[in-house]
């Protein structure tokens, strides 16, 4: 996806951590589409105390800026 860009040391860092979090995040178990089911289990659960997913509420993201490389 990059091609022949030249990243740095912070951008790398950035986009491992990205990488990281999204492979934490993928369900153990399988995922039934039934809502009265448990929540499937995820390494980011063994990782962290923090057991919310998903992403900021729209509020939220409003208030921060968001910019481009």
């Amino acid at each position: 996806m990059l091609g022949r860009a030249s990243l740095g040391y912070e951008e790398v860092s950035t986009i491992l951590c990205e990488v990281e979090s999204m492979i934490n995040s993928r369900p153990l178990t399988y995922l039934s589409e039934d809502t009265e089911d448990l929540v499937p289990l995820t390494p980011a659960m063994f990782l962290q105390e923090n057991r919310r997913t998903g992403v900021p509420a729209i509020d939220h993201l409003k208030n921060i800026s968001l910019c481009k490389r």
